[in-house]
């Protein structure tokens, strides 16, 4: 377990994070999406989703940031560590909670769930969160 969380921090999983962004875009447009039918005509807005998924990553991250920034020197806490661990906690308690009471947790079928694709997105925002350093470098 370690090992994969010392990989989760080593990896840039900001393109994962977007791509799998732009895909949760597309399952709030209704009608069939591309989880459904990758030939849809939702998939021709793929490119425009993930434009805007890179934009709002970036502007989370700033965010972020931010709050970072406006914590005083003696504040020993962490906007990133709060926000990113608090999803990471629920990402981790929901996926616990699915295994546990599914038959057959792990298939392929649950690649194509909305469901599962709104969670990982969830939890590769979380985790991306988490690695917003508390401190920026300036020079």
């Amino acid at each position: 377990m370690k090992d994969v969380l010392d990989w989760f921090f080593r990896a840039e999983i900001r393109p994962l994070l977007t791509v799998f962004l732009g895909i949760t875009l597309t399952t709030f447009i209704p009608g069939p999406g591309p989880l459904n039918d990758p030939f849809s005509l939702i998939s021709a807005t793929i490119p425009l989703l993930i434009a805007t998924a890179h934009l709002l990553v970036g502007f989370w991250i700033q965010f972020v940031r931010d709050l970072n920034y406006r914590l005083t020197d003696l504040d020993r806490g962490d906007w990133s560590m709060l926000i990113g661990g608090s999803g990471l906690a629920f990402c981790l308690c929901v996926a616990a909670w699915y295994v546990s009471h599914t038959p057959d947790p792990l298939s392929f079928k649950i690649l194509a769930d909305v469901d599962f694709i709104r969670l990982f997105t969830l939890y590769l925002l979380s985790m991306e969160t988490i690695k917003v350093p508390r401190y920026v470098k300036t020079g």
